[in-house]
Formats: C-alpha cells, sequence, structure tokens
C-alpha cells in the first residue's frame, strides 16, 4: 500500500487541514530542504529509502522549493510502531525546514 504527504509552508497561518492554505511560502533553497529530508530518509529525494518496514520516496517541487512530495510505501510488517516512527521522522523534517505535512488522501495535518 502506499500514502502520500505534502510538505508546504501556509503563509502566516496555522491550519489543521489542507483545504485551508489559501497562499505558501518557499520551503528554501533545493539543497537546505534535501538536507532536511536526507537526515531522515537517506537518499530518499529522487531516490529511495529503504526499512524493513516500508520505504519512502520525496520529490522537491520548484526553485526555491515550493514544496516537497513524500511516498511512504508499506506491506504486511507495517505496525502501529512503524506509523509512529514514520510521524516521528516526518516531524523532525517539519521542524528543521520549519513546514507543515499534510496527508494528501483526506487533507488532515500529520506533522508537526
Amino acid at each position: 500500500m502506499s500514502f502520500d504527504v505534502l510538505i508546504i509552508k501556509p503563509s502566516g497561518v496555522s491550519v489543521e487541514d489542507l483545504s485551508e492554505v489559501a497562499a505558501v511560502d518557499p520551503l528554501g533553497d533545493i539543497s537546505f530542504v534535501e538536507s532536511a529530508i536526507n537526515s531522515a530518509f537517506p537518499g530518499a529525494v529522487n531516490g529511495v529509502w529503504l526499512s524493513e518496514e516500508f520505504s519512502v520516496e520525496a520529490l522537491i517541487n520548484g526553485t526555491p522549493a515550493e514544496s516537497a512530495q513524500i511516498t511512504l510505501r508499506f506491506g504486511n510488517s507495517w505496525s502501529e510502531a512503524s506509523e509512529a516512527n514514520f510521524l516521528s521522522f516526518l516531524s523532525s523534517i517539519c521542524r528543521k525546514i520549519d513546514a507543515v505535512a499534510f496527508s494528501v488522501s483526506d487533507n488532515s495535518k500529520l506533522a508537526p
């Protein structure tokens, strides 16, 4: 199964749902955003990061970076602990780049 996440920096407002976002600020320089993602998921940007429980692929959009998309893929070994681990890594990325992660499937805020 797969799950898509969008990382953006909503302009000047604290939002809990992606549908509430009216405008976004840049995330920053591409190398800065790539470094933040790679600190949690080495090699995931334009590649794949693998663990025994799940894999992560990431793309950065725009120059400077306007958004990042993370695709999480998981199978039978996925568990509540796996989810907590993924969300912890995702929160770490968001804190480093001062951004917010949303679920693409239901627009809900995931991190931080």
